[in-house]
């Protein structure tokens, strides 16, 4: 199984059973829905690339009805409880 090493700077406490981070891993948007400008449901999230060893994302893969896609950083506008992207998924998938 791999371990997951987290920096100091980005916990914020310790306690007996739990450690608490003041940011949310990227890889945690596994499962998480994906909408377009529209309102549009893209799919769900099946794996998030990060960049280099970092917690940013590079890209994000999406199983959509379009089959797999892979969208790009650039496109993510808004990341919540659902991610929501800043263009039209046809112009996602066309570039």
């Amino acid at each position: 199984k791999r371990g997951l090493i987290i920096g100091k700077t980005y916990i914020r406490n310790i306690a007996p059973h739990a450690v608490f981070l003041k940011i949310q891993p990227a890889f945690n948007l596994r499962g998480m829905l994906v909408f377009d400008i529209d309102g549009k449901k893209v799919g769900k999230i099946q794996d998030v690339q990060l960049k280099e060893n970092k917690n940013e994302i590079g890209s994000i893969t999406v199983k959509s009805s379009y089959g797999t896609i892979e969208i790009n950083r650039k496109y993510i506008e808004h990341i919540g409880d659902n991610v929501f992207i800043n263009e039209k998924l046809e112009n996602i998938t066309k570039k």
